[in-house]
């Protein structure tokens, strides 16, 4: 089930990856590879606040992260949330400093030079 997430994901089809991500979720709430794949579903859907949870679960088993720190920072900044937004992408900076999507999303926040 989770290739099959991976692939309806490669293939731009977030509402079908989710209900796949969802399907494993039934069977094993806690696997991290399906909330993270679910995260970047609902992140592309526009559904930034089931995003930003889903990231967050990823986050409590990884802490370390940065590609879900990431995922999470710009969840919270489509959500309008630019502080908390720009710690979580300056975490990812202090682990990962040339972490693209992390630099991106300061420059949108206007603190790519921080």
């Amino acid at each position: 089930m989770l290739g099959l997430a991976t692939a309806l994901l490669s293939g731009g089809k977030w509402s079908d990856a989710a209900t796949a991500c969802n399907n494993v979720l039934n069977l094993d709430q806690k696997n991290t590879l399906a909330h993270g794949k679910l995260a970047w579903a609902r992140f592309n859907e526009g559904r930034f606040k089931d995003a930003e949870l889903s990231y967050r679960r990823v986050l409590e088993a990884y802490p370390a992260d940065v590609d879900m720190r990431a995922g999470l920072g710009w969840s919270l900044l489509k959500l309008g949330k630019a502080q908390e937004a720009a710690r979580e992408l300056r975490l990812v900076l202090e682990v990962a400093p040339r972490h693209v999507s992390a630099k991106a999303g300061l420059d949108v926040l206007g603190q790519g030079g921080r």
